[in-house]
């Protein structure tokens, strides 16, 4: 069993803005030979199947939101190898690392973040920013 422990402020922090929906997502990658219903434990990097939350797709429900939500996603990367993640359709902030909350002054518009191995980071989809292209299509739904 692993999962991700989050501590919220006592007070509210002059960095941590206010969010309507707030996800956290743990990265985890497996070795499973075919048939087999338990995991090589020893495989450090040839994996064959990914998870999120330890489901696998289909397995994954939407992020379900409302037109201009404010959301906060949590990514922490439990796997070998870096991830770029990305959210189909919009742009984002990253608001925190490990080390904390990012200063205001540093947050800059993303279309796609580098989850890097063991590493843990805050993200803010602003609903007033849609990237465009040709990657608009998501499983993340808006309501």
């Amino acid at each position: 069993m692993m999962g991700f422990w989050i501590t919220h402020p006592k007070n509210k922090h002059p960095l941590i803005d206010e969010v309507d929906r707030d996800f956290c997502f743990l990265l985890n990658a497996y070795d499973i030979e075919p048939g087999s219903a338990t995991p090589k434990i020893m495989t450090m990097l040839d994996f064959n199947l990914w998870s999120w939350n330890s489901r696998i797709f289909p397995g994954i429900d939407p992020l379900v939101v409302r037109h201009m939500d404010k959301v906060r996603i949590r990514v922490g990367n439990l796997t070998m190898t870096n991830h770029p993640i990305h959210l189909h359709g919009h742009e984002f902030l990253i608001t925190g690392t490990d080390g904390g909350p990012t200063p205001k002054s540093t947050r800059q518009y993303e279309v796609t973040a580098d989850i890097a191995v063991g590493r843990c980071g805050s993200w803010t989809s602003w609903p007033t920013r849609k990237a465009t292209g040709p990657s608009t299509a998501t499983r993340a739904t808006t309501r």
